[in-house]
């Protein structure tokens, strides 16, 4: 499955409400994982960028490292 950055966006505003209701640091840090982490969703998302077409790739890639960093 290819995401766009439609699904890049809804990404990151379920990882902020998740951060905004972890209760201490054992849960920021599972957020974290599952997010960032090696089976990640956003990581499983950039290793999908070779499937997506050329002219969309900059794009994607650009949406992807902003949601990375917030």
């Amino acid at each position: 499955m290819v995401a766009t950055v439609d699904e890049l966006f809804t990404l990151r505003e379920k990882t902020l409400d998740a951060i905004a209701q972890a209760a201490d640091s054992a849960a920021l840090e599972q957020v974290r994982i599952g997010v960032l982490g090696k089976s990640g969703t956003l990581t499983g998302h950039l290793r999908s960028m070779g499937s997506i077409e050329k002219e969309q790739r900059a794009a994607f890639g650009k949406t992807a490292n902003e949601v990375r960093t917030q």
